[in-house]
């Protein structure tokens, strides 16, 4: 090929290629393993490699369908003119050269099934022929508290209801749920270890959690106890 200007003047050699076309698909292809178990820290770290730079499109469905529906870019990207762009709810990022990319997800809810969707498409515009696809599941979380260490305290005669009122109803790690215990008797004076069981609110997604924690119980003053007259006439027997 040559070049020619308006005036017939020619270029020297150019190249004898023409112009090319690339029609090409991308090829993508997710590294993970199907239907892992994710542990309490309820994040994942997806990876996924492509034979060239790519814009890539992902989402995450919830307890998705034990029929998934076959998926196709057109699910996750809309065309508006001659560029894909993510639609509501999908994640739109760029590998930027042929490679393996890292996509973390975090903030995953505890003890439920999850599917990763994956679509892509080159510069020229050609999509991977099919969008891949992982399941995983997570784990169920143990409540963590990090704030137990200290001893409860109490007086004799305060009910196991009334101490067990000083832990927080809440775990460090965010979980919500209430504590008990097996003692049901008012505890002497002195120093106990003491049995708890804290149960979550929602028990489908959180572990139970036991534990055992001092409580100092301090002797009744009994300058508290009050002067009780006793009316009668008594006699003595010797």
């Amino acid at each position: 090929a040559i070049a020619v200007d308006n005036a017939g003047n020619q270029s020297n050699y150019i190249s004898s290629d023409g112009i090319i076309i690339d029609a090409t698909e991308p090829e993508i292809s997710l590294t993970e393993d199907n239907n892992t178990v994710v542990d309490e820290t309820c994040e994942k770290a997806v990876l996924f490699g492509a034979n060239e730079a790519v814009t890539y499109f992902y989402a995450i469905e919830m307890n998705y369908p034990s029929q998934p529906i076959y998926m196709t870019l057109g699910d996750l990207a809309y065309m508006n003119g001659d560029r894909w762009n993510a639609k509501e709810g999908v994640i739109e990022g760029k590998l930027t050269e042929a490679g393996t990319k890292g996509i973390v997800l975090k903030e995953l809810t505890p003890n439920t099934n999850y599917r990763l969707s994956l679509g892509a498409v080159d510069s020229a515009g050609n999509r991977f022929r099919d969008v891949a696809s992982i399941v995983f599941t997570t784990s169920k979380v143990t409540p963590v508290f990090d704030n137990l260490t200290a001893p409860l305290s109490g007086t004799y005669g305060d009910g196991i209801s009334s101490l067990i009122a000083q832990l927080p109803i809440k775990s460090t790690n965010g979980v919500e749920g209430v504590w008990s215990t097996s003692y049901t008797s008012v505890l002497n004076a002195g120093t106990h270890n003491v049995p708890l069981t804290f149960t979550p609110y929602d028990a489908d997604k959180y572990n139970v959690f036991s534990t055992q924690i001092t409580v100092d119980i301090a002797a009744k003053d009994i300058s508290d106890v009050a002067e009780v007259t006793v009316a009668g006439s008594f006699g003595y027997n010797g």
